[in-house]
């Protein structure tokens, strides 16, 4: 810190402090500590509720976490569907009724906001930090998401959290923040082919790598998010035309022209 001189050097050293993921947090002694506490909170949870609990702390990286989104998400995931309604019950009551019961527990906050129009009753939710250490430590243990963080320095090794190599991955979340060239996918083309998720997110309009220019592997792909990246510098990575199994697309907060018209074969495209 130190070798710090400018304002600008001594906020930008700050906020990567104050930005460092909550995987970070996971190894204090402190928060290790706390968790074991709240762990009951999590272990009681219905098993439905635990993959909404999991998820949301894969979003928490957006602050106030959309509750459309997560209908949308967890129906093109396939964790909500017809079945399991009760009679009369629409797919939006059934996710307003898991963050409603997360809520009632205190694992999450639901908030209202204006006169916005949504799917569902509530706006936007959110998880404190110690939630979202929980969420994360689950993940870890049941291999739920797959977290790669491509930070400044790692261009060839990018720090990966999972509960372990021997886990099969079916959803893979990635933070794109300080990524640099020469940044590749820790994942094989054997565990691409397993991949059911992506989830890219870049919080400063992060131009999209070009040794990441094709998702051709990922063919089985259900839901492919892309969160603040700027596709003005470069053409969008190849190969998403091709997954066909694709129900969800979104390019929220990116910086984009038009959307190929390949895209128009993905036929079972719900979201876009």
């Amino acid at each position: 810190m130190a070798t710090k001189h400018t304002l600008e050097e001594w906020e930008e050293t700050v906020n990567q402090r104050l930005c460092s993921t909550s995987r970070d947090r996971l190894e204090f002694p402190e928060i290790q500590a706390s968790l074991e506490v709240l762990t009951s909170s999590y272990d009681d949870l219905p098993y439905i509720l635990k993959l909404c609990f999991l998820y949301m702390g894969v979003l928490h990286e957006y602050q106030h976490i959309e509750v459309e989104k997560l209908y949308l998400l967890w129906l093109a995931d396939k964790l909500i569907s017809s079945k399991r309604l009760q009679r009369g019950e629409r797919l939006a009551d059934a996710v307003e009724s898991y963050v409603t019961k997360l809520a009632d527990r205190s694992m999450v906050e639901l908030h209202h906001e204006g006169e916005a129009r949504t799917i569902t009753r509530f706006q936007y939710c959110q998880l404190n930090e110690l939630m979202r250490d929980l969420s994360l430590l689950n993940n870890k243990h049941e291999c739920f998401f797959k977290f790669v963080d491509f930070v400044r320095g790692s261009q060839l090794a990018p720090v990966s959290f999972s509960s372990s190599s021997e886990c099969r991955t079916h959803r893979v979340a990635m933070n794109f923040d300080e990524c640099e060239e020469g940044c590749v996918f820790p994942l094989t083309d054997d565990e691409k082919m397993h991949v059911r998720v992506l989830l890219c997110n870049a919080k400063k309009k992060q131009v999209w790598p070009r040794e990441l220019s094709s998702l051709a592997k990922f063919k089985y792909l259900r839901i492919l998010d892309f969160n603040g990246f700027n596709f003005d510098l470069t053409i969008l990575p190849d190969g998403i035309a091709a997954a066909v199994h694709l129900r969800y697309l979104s390019f929220r907060d990116c910086v984009l022209a038009e959307l190929p018209a390949s895209i128009g074969n993905l036929r079972i495209l719900d979201h876009t």
